[in-house]
């Protein structure tokens, strides 16, 4: 007897299979790079998707409360000074300026009270912001433009990533460039409609290089242009878009 969860997981997987299948045979028949770069994007997540369905319906990972969370840091407010960080009123980070970010730090699971402090100074609160980690699960905090109503972000992560290819997200921590499209450049979009202080969905893909554009998505104008983005494979990437750049970050445990 099949239960109706598990086939709805089969229904799924057989869907994405299906796509991805689609998406293959139209990358066979493409001799443009731009094309082929934007099929192959669409048939690596058909392909991750069925992969992820599979192991939702043979694997069920358990995290036991008593597992430590990760946690790292990240500095993408350009007027704020360099900053102390602090967790429970210990300091875990010090003089952390624009655009540097530190590796995932060990922490219990639990509630926690995160304060930003001018370096040097642990008596002045720049932001703040309580947090409840999950076990066994891994997080980035980030702290942006600064105004009266910002907030540390918290963005919960996914550093797995199957074996032979590579994983990819965008975090929008820009606040001049409005709503974004990301897309293959001058092809389909990707990740529509991604605000700031949003982050997309992760995308399976093959290792490559990777020609992304930012498009307003009122008139389809484009307004970033990163450098192209080089994917190895089994690691889990991060894309930071600022004003005039795209970050890339590598979620490695």
């Amino acid at each position: 007897m099949v239960r109706e969860w598990d086939m709805t997981v089969m229904g799924n997987q057989q869907n994405y299979l299906y796509k991805a299948a689609m998406y293959q045979e139209s990358a066979n028949y493409n001799t443009n790079r731009n094309h082929h770069s934007f099929n192959s994007v669409n048939r690596l997540k058909g392909t991750n998707e069925a992969s992820r369905s599979a192991m939702v319906a043979d694997h069920h990972p358990i995290h036991s409360a008593t597992m430590p969370s990760s946690l790292r840091f990240l500095h993408f407010a350009k007027n704020m000074p360099s900053v102390d960080v602090y967790v429970d009123d210990v300091l875990i980070a010090n003089d952390f300026s624009y655009s540097y970010f530190n590796h995932y730090l060990s922490m219990p699971s639990g509630k926690h009270q995160i304060d930003l402090t001018p370096a040097g100074d642990s008596t002045t609160s720049i932001l703040s912001k309580k947090i409840i980690l999950q076990p066994g699960r891994w997080y980035t905090l980030a702290a942006t433009e600064k105004s009266e109503k910002q907030k540390l972000l918290a963005f919960e992560d996914q550093p797995y990533v199957p074996a032979g290819e590579s994983k990819l997200r965008f975090l929008h921590l820009s606040p001049h460039l409005g709503d974004l499209d990301i897309a293959v450049k001058s092809r389909d979009v990707i990740f529509p409609e991604l605000k700031f202080k949003g982050s997309t969905s992760y995308l399976g893909i093959t290792p490559m290089k990777l020609d992304l554009e930012g498009r307003s998505p009122k008139n389809q104008h484009v307004v970033l242009s990163p450098d192209t983005l080089v994917l190895e494979p089994n690691i889990t990437y991060t894309a930071i878009i600022s004003d005039e750049e795209v970050l890339l970050l590598r979620d490695i445990i």
